[in-house]
C-alpha cells in the first residue's frame, strides 16, 4: 500500500493560517485625515495656542468654587440638611428661606455681572481668506464674544454664522446649518480652517521663509515678517533662525555688524537686532546728510551761475557782442569813441 505523503504544513509542524493583515498599514479614511491642514499647524504656533486655549478653557464651564451663590448655597443646604431633623416646621421654614436667598443671590450677581462687565463687541466678519492673521483674530474675538454674551452652547456656532461671509458662510451652509447645536466652537474652528486653507499652506510657508529678505524693507518689518513666519511655520531650531536674519540684512549692515565682532554662528537674535537696527540709524542718518550736502551744493552753483550771468549781460561795458553805429551814443562815455568836433578837444594828427 503506498505511503500516503503529509502535507508540508503538517511535515514542518506548522498549521496552515489565513494571513493576517499587518497592523501598521494605513487605511485610505485614516491617510486623508493626516491630510488635514489644521493637522499641520504646530501646537507651539499662534494658531495652535489660541485652538487649545479655547480647549483648555473649557468653553461654558460650570461655577467654580469660589463663586458666592455655590458656597452659600452649599452652606445653606448643609445648615438646613442638620436642622431638618428638629421638626418638620422648622425645616419648612428654613426651606422656604434657602429659596428666597438663592434668588435673590441670583438675582443680585446678574445684575453686578452686566453692571460691571462690558457689552461684549462683535467680532470683524471673516471671508474665507486664506490669511492665519484673519483666522486668528476670528477664532479669538468670536470666542470671547459669545463667551462675554453668555451664550448658550448649543446656539454659539449658530451667532457666529452672523460674522462668516463668502467662503466661510458656504462652509456654514453646506455643513453646519443641519445641525448647527451640536457643534461645539473647537470642532467648528478646526473644520473652518481645513475648509478654507489649502493642505500644503505649511510648505507654502516654508517658501516664503526662503525668499524673506531684508530688501527695501526697514530692520524692524523685516524682522516682524520672520516671527510671522517662524509662528506658524512652528518648530525650527534657534540657530538656523539667527543665520537666516543674519544673511537676509543688508550686505552694508552685515559688515558693519562683523566690524562689531558679532558672529551668525555664536550671536543671539537678540544681539543681531539691536546691533542691526543701530546700524540702520547710523547709516540713514550718513545718507541723509551727504544727500543735503548735494542738494546745497547744486543749489549754490545754480545760483552763482545765474547771478553772474545775469549781471554780465546787463553790464554795457563788459557785454559781448558792443553796441556800434548810432547805438553808442546810449553807451557811458568808456564805450564811446572820440569826438574831434567837440569845443575843447585836441585834433590828433
Amino acid at each position: 500500500m503506498p505511503a500516503v505523503q503529509e502535507p508540508r504544513s503538517a511535515r514542518r509542524g506548522t498549521a496552515s493560517q489565513t494571513p493576517v493583515p499587518r497592523s501598521d498599514k494605513v487605511s485610505p479614511r485614516t491617510r486623508n485625515l493626516d491630510l488635514r491642514p489644521i493637522l499641520q499647524i504646530p501646537p507651539d504656533s499662534y494658531i495652535g495656542q489660541t485652538l487649545n486655549n479655547i480647549h483648555r478653557l473649557g468653553i461654558g464651564r460650570r461655577r467654580s468654587g469660589n463663586d458666592p451663590l455655590s458656597s452659600d448655597s452649599s452652606e445653606l443646604s448643609s445648615e438646613s440638611e442638620s436642622n431638618s431633623s428638629d421638626s418638620d416646621k422648622t425645616s419648612d421654614r428654613k426651606k422656604l428661606m434657602l429659596h428666597k436667598r438663592r434668588s435673590q443671590l441670583k438675582r443680585s450677581n446678574f445684575k453686578r455681572s452686566y453692571k460691571l462687565g462690558l457689552k461684549p463687541i462683535a467680532p470683524r466678519a471673516y471671508d474665507g481668506l486664506a490669511d492665519a492673521h484673519a483666522y486668528n483674530r476670528f477664532v479669538t474675538e468670536g470666542t470671547a464674544y459669545v463667551v462675554n454674551g453668555r451664550v448658550p452652547q448649543n446656539r454659539q456656532v449658530f451667532v457666529l454664522s452672523y460674522f462668516l461671509e463668502g467662503t466661510t458662510y458656504d462652509f456654514y451652509t453646506q455643513k453646519v446649518s443641519m445641525n448647527f447645536a451640536e457643534w461645539r466652537l473647537k470642532e467648528f474652528f478646526e473644520e473652518l480652517f481645513n475648509y478654507c486653507f489649502p493642505i500644503n499652506y505649511r510648505t507654502e510657508q516654508r517658501l516664503r521663509l526662503k525668499k524673506c529678505f531684508q530688501k527695501e524693507k526697514r530692520v524692524s518689518a523685516y524682522v516682524h515678517e520672520l516671527k510671522e513666519l517662524y509662528n506658524m511655520i512652528g518648530a525650527v531650531d534657534e540657530r538656523e533662525k539667527v543665520i537666516k536674519l543674519w544673511y537676509g540684512l543688508w550686505s552694508s549692515i552685515q559688515q558693519d555688524l562683523w566690524r562689531d565682532r558679532l558672529n551668525p554662528e555664536t550671536s543671539t537674535w537678540e544681539e543681531i537686532v539691536a546691533h542691526a537696527s543701530i546700524i540702520e540709524i547710523a547709516q540713514n542718518v550718513s545718507k541723509t546728510k551727504d544727500e543735503g550736502s548735494d542738494a546745497e551744493y547744486d543749489s549754490i552753483t545754480e545760483y552763482s551761475t545765474t547771478s553772474s550771468d545775469s549781471e554780465y549781460q546787463s553790464d554795457p561795458e563788459y557785454a559781448p557782442n558792443p553796441p556800434r553805429g548810432n547805438q553808442l551814443r546810449n553807451f557811458p562815455g568808456r564805450m564811446r569813441k572820440f569826438q574831434p568836433n567837440q569845443p575843447g578837444s585836441r585834433v590828433l594828427h
